[in-house]
Formats: C-alpha cells, structure tokens, sequence
C-alpha cells in the first residue's frame, strides 16, 4: 500500500503545471482604439479573452505559444459600415474577404436593397465568424407596403410602414436607413421620411443617406434631418451621391 501511495505522489509530482497563457503575442505595435498613441508591448490570450497587454515584456514560460510578431499592428477589429449582406451573410460563415481585411463587425445598411424579417429571428440563427449587425431599410419598407408604386403614400400606406419600421428597430434594427436614388424609395417625399424616423427616443438612431434630389429639397431635408436630430438626441450618418449637395451644407 505504501509503494502504491509513493508511486502516486511520484506521478503527481511530475505532471506539468498548467500555463497561465494559451498564446503571447510579444513585441507588436498596440493601437487599443481609445485614441491613444501607438505603442510597442505583449499581448496575452487565454481561452478566447485578451487577458494582458502590457508595455513590459510578459514572461514567455507562461504560454504554451509564443508569437514574435515585430513589425505587425495589433488592433481592435475595423467596422464595416456599409455592406451589401443582409440576406446573405448566412451562406458565409467565413467571409475572408472581410476577415482578412480586419473586420470583424459588419453593418448591413441597407440604404437599397431587402432585409430579413424578422430581423431577430435571422441574427440569431447565423453562425458567422464577423458580428452582424441590420438596419431598418426605406426601400424595404415602402416596397412591402406599396410596391414599386411612384405615387405619395396615404395615411393607411404610413401607418403600415411606420410598423415595420418599428418592428424592425425593436427586433435590434440599429436605425433606419434611406437610400433615396433607388426605387421606389426615390418616390419618398421629405414628410414621408421625416415620419418614418420619429421612433421613440430612447431608440438610437442611425440614418444612412444618399440623395439624388435638386439642391433645394436635398438642404431642406438635411435642415429637417438636423431639427430631428437636435430633438431626439440621436446620431446620424449622412452620405451624398453629389458633390453639390455639401454646397448645399455649407
């Protein structure tokens, strides 16, 4: 019985003990995305969490993996704000020409063309490398309610988009998004627009805009978009498709 004892002791003796450190990524240059200065460290990984950046050196014996990574950046994941995937993201679960780029969120912006619905039900059934995120789309919307029709809506036609509208952002919708130089968007009126957006102001909103109008409605909308914008305390991201209409911002 002793030997038994003395035998195990023994073998506990020799089993190694366990890292503190699956990976160390050592001298790198670190961007950490708070906007501060670059600067050259370690880098530490355990399980799938960055655990440590440091300036001074990490011990190497406390990874089970040590990558000399001189000369390479290491950063937080880019943002891709405008994607063209929100209905097909699902077929690529690793979407290299994204990955290896650095991006690692892509937003689907939906200024043009269809979003799934519901947009809940779709997120969460993907099994994608990149986090995913949708917009509530205009051109979507008026197409489900109107169709391609080049006409005003009535007040029974815009409490149905307002609907989706609101469906769409409270299934996590990040905003909503107008793209107005493609149809049957492009048969959107300013007051149209404007009611579409008034979601309560707790929800984030975040407006995606390209605009083929003439110069006048293009400063009145944007002047609308503004006053919404003051009111409801939300961010918006405006994109013009000319160059006249920054005149217009001026």
């Amino acid at each position: 019985m002793r030997i038994i004892i003395f035998i195990l002791l023994v073998l506990s003796a020799c089993k190694p003990t366990p890292k503190q450190y699956d990976i160390i990524f050592t001298n790198g240059t670190i961007v950490d995305g708070l906007g501060n200065d670059a600067f050259v460290g370690d880098l530490a990984i355990k399980g799938d969490k960055i655990v440590k950046v440091s300036t001074e050196k990490i011990n190497p014996d406390q990874a089970d993996t040590v990558v000399d990574i001189r000369g390479k950046i290491v950063s937080p994941g880019f943002i891709d704000s405008h994607a063209h995937i929100q209905t097909t993201i699902h077929q690529y679960p690793q979407p290299e020409n994204f990955l290896r780029q650095g991006i690692t969120t892509i937003c689907a912006s939906l200024h043009s063309g269809d979003q799934p619905y519901p947009i809940d039900k779709y997120a969460v059934s993907l099994k994608v490398a990149p986090n995913v995120a949708f917009f509530s789309g205009l051109n979507w919307t008026r197409k489900k309610v109107m169709g391609l029709e080049n006409r005003p809506a009535t007040k029974e036609e815009l409490d149905s988009m307002k609907y989706y509208v609101e469906q769409s952002m409270e299934q996590g919708a990040l905003g909503f998004s107008v793209g107005q130089i493609y149809v049957p968007g492009l048969y959107s009126s300013t007051e149209e627009i404007i009611a579409l957006q008034k979601w309560p102001q707790s929800t984030m909103a975040f407006t995606l805009r390209t605009c083929a109008m003439k110069e006048v409605d293009c400063y009145l909308l944007f002047a609308k978009l503004f006053e919404l914008q003051r009111k409801q305390r939300c961010p918006r991201k405006l994109i013009t498709s000319k160059q006249r209409e920054w005149r217009s911002l001026d």
